[in-house]
């Protein structure tokens, strides 16, 4: 009867583990989408926010494309804050959306590979107890 009961709650975690992963499956896709000259990136992804989280993704840049850089998010969440930092000791800001009215996509050059952070976060989203989906799209094309 133990051996049941722990069953029973295995399989609960695994469908509500499931069932929070798929809402957000492919979030990235509903980000606004590069120009048809671009091929999407395998380093796109989806995530869930709430507030006072912030997500980082790590990307290599390489040299010779020009990257289309694009954040979106349920209606509920605001303005998404994206930021884009080198990814060094320093961590120099390169990038800000906020100064552009949190505008959704950016556009970047890359002369020689380079090592960056992209940090995502929901500054407007005000319920810090439910999390809502979102995405980092990332697409290149060559020079």
């Amino acid at each position: 009867m133990k051996t049941f009961k722990y069953i029973q709650l295995l399989i609960i975690i695994l469908i509500s583990c499931n069932t929070t992963a798929q809402n957000c499956r492919e979030f990235e896709k509903k980000c606004p989408s590069p120009p048809k000259e671009y091929k999407i990136s395998s380093l796109s992804k989806s995530f869930s926010l709430r507030k006072k989280q912030t997500i980082y993704v790590k990307l290599t840049l390489y040299a010779d494309r020009i990257y289309f850089l694009s954040v979106d998010g349920k209606k509920a969440l605001g303005n998404i804050h994206l930021r884009i930092f080198e990814n060094d000791e320093e961590r120099k800001i390169l990038y800000d959306n906020a100064i552009n009215n949190f505008q959704k996509t950016k556009s970047i050059s890359v002369q020689s590979t380079i090592n960056l952070v992209i940090e995502v976060s929901a500054p407007s989203y005000f319920n810090d107890r439910v999390r809502e989906c979102s995405g980092l799209l990332v697409a290149y094309k060559e020079m």
